[in-house]
């Protein structure tokens, strides 16, 4: 399957993207050389294999959830600028 000039300027205007007649033909070169390299790969035989959701053994990565002791609200504040006692105080980012 290629893909002509005319189907990726439409693609193209749907995505609100404007190419010059160079890239156009750049564009399409590439993604045409990426459709053929999908088609190859197509060509493997597939049956009878389990999808691999992992490439090793393990299933999960992730350490348990733990409480454990932390900073107290003082000495978290301790070191800030400008806090009210309970909380950080920054100057507002949007208006």
């Amino acid at each position: 399957m290629k893909l002509t000039q005319d189907q990726i300027r439409q693609f193209a205007y749907q995505m609100r993207i404007l190419f010059t007649p160079d890239d156009l033909e750049n564009v399409t070169d590439k993604i045409n050389t990426e459709l053929e390299a999908f088609q190859e790969i197509q060509k493997i035989g597939t049956e009878g294999v389990e999808p691999l959701f992992f490439v090793n053994d393990r299933q999960n990565v992730f350490r348990e959830d733990v409480v454990q002791p932390s900073l107290s609200r003082e000495e978290s504040l301790k070191n800030s600028p400008k806090h009210d006692g309970e909380c950080f105080l920054f100057p507002a980012v949007l208006g």
